[in-house]
């Protein structure tokens, strides 16, 4: 399908959302190489965005870990009791547990460990110890086990996001499950406690589910307005400079023949000399609209640069390509009106042709570039399509 102009035919209203806590990755690189310095710009442009995200993200999460980290060293001491020798050494692993935690925790703000290993070997080592301690002494430990779980599970969420936190955590509760089915005599109080607990985990996995998936349709939100701006041209809508490029290099890559416009208004700088700034910018607009309805489905209309336009026609030749222009051309003969007064616009059509004389992009731009250029030269408002080795013939 062709790219739609925007409704109003002028503005695109995006703003970057916020960035949820949990994000690991904001969106992978297409891997497109782009040429031209404006090009290269706008795709740094995107990736020091994708970059700056990445950033809020991992130092959002490193404040948690701050929080957590001297708790974590000194909880363990606390929790150290003499009684009997099971009793002691449920204690003492989970001092070792504490301890771990606030080693891995040090160990990824120094910058020892990276994030996601990191948060894989945090969530295995409590979940070990965790479900150690409630098999030990199912009985005396189900109450701590209860708080404790629901902490790991937040902070499954919070590090894995929905899918692999919903995986981790449900197969933590169901391993929880399986110890406590095979723990030694639980008193009735444990009993209850750990019945409404099994019941009620489920409802709460997927509250949190449901929260996580709030949160990371925010980011994609942010993501998806920060890629708008990138690729879309805030005046008409259109695809940009970049976005256009990429569309070229897939058209030419699926191999079939193309044809591409390369136009030029006249005199755009006498409206805006003349009729102001915004009656240029409306121009631009409705010329955006009228260009876009004209063009099938499959068609992609770009702006270049300021009064600077592209057209990528697939499947057009030399033999049907002139017919495209010429209704563009056409859709310039009702005068529009800028400030109160009629105007009519008129331009300057250059068209190169793949795979026949161009052979790459680079030459599909000159070419139709160069046959635009000859017709401002022999007098404007026509159509020139390139010839390599002599002068193009002027259509119109």
């Amino acid at each position: 399908m062709g790219v739609q102009a925007s409704a109003s035919g002028c503005q695109i209203a995006a703003q970057a959302g916020r960035v949820s806590l949990f994000s690991p990755q904001l969106a992978p690189d297409t891997g497109t190489v782009h040429s031209g310095a404006d090009a290269h710009a706008m795709t740094t442009m995107l990736e020091q965005a994708r970059q700056g995200a990445a950033v809020q993200v991992l130092d959002l999460k490193k404040r948690v870990y701050r929080v957590l980290l001297v708790p974590g060293a000194v909880l363990g001491t606390v929790m150290i009791q003499f009684g009997t020798p099971v009793q002691s050494l449920v204690w003492w692993l989970s001092m070792l547990g504490e301890v771990v935690w606030s080693l891995l925790i040090w160990a990824f703000l120094s910058g020892r460990l990276r994030l996601r290993p990191f948060e894989w070997s945090l969530f295995a080592s409590a979940g070990l110890i965790f479900l150690g301690l409630l098999g030990l002494d199912v009985s005396g430990n189900v109450p701590m086990f209860v708080v404790t779980a629901q902490v790991l599970y937040i902070w499954t969420f919070l590090s894995f996001g929905t899918r692999l936190g919903m995986q981790a955590t449900a197969a933590f509760f169901a391993a929880s499950l399986l110890v406590y089915a095979l723990g030694g005599p639980v008193s009735a109080s444990s009993t209850r406690l750990f019945t409404l607990f099994s019941l009620a985990t489920p409802i709460y996995l997927v509250c949190l589910y449901a929260f996580a998936a709030v949160l990371e349709s925010q980011a994609g939100a942010g993501l998806a307005a920060v890629t708008e701006l990138a690729y879309r041209d805030a005046l008409t809508g259109l695809p940009n400079r970049l976005n256009f490029r990429e569309h070229l290099g897939a058209s030419l890559a699926s191999g079939q023949p193309l044809a591409l416009l390369f136009i030029d208004l006249d005199n755009f700088k006498a409206v805006n000399d003349g009729l102001g700034h915004q009656a240029g910018d409306q121009l631009l607009c409705e010329l955006a609209l009228r260009w876009q309805s004209r063009l099938p489905p499959g068609e992609v209309l770009a702006r270049i640069s300021g009064d600077e336009f592209a057209v990528i026609c697939p499947g057009l030749s030399a033999q049907t390509v002139p017919a495209r222009a010429a209704q563009l051309l056409a859709a310039l003969e009702e005068p529009f009106t800028l400030a109160g007064q009629p105007y009519r616009a008129s331009a300057s059509i250059g068209i190169g042709l793949y795979p026949d004389p161009a052979r790459s992009a680079e030459e599909l731009l000159r070419h139709a570039d160069e046959a635009m250029y000859t017709v401002k030269a022999s007098g404007k408002n026509g159509v020139q399509v390139y010839v390599p080795g002599r002068m193009q013939v002027r259509l119109r």
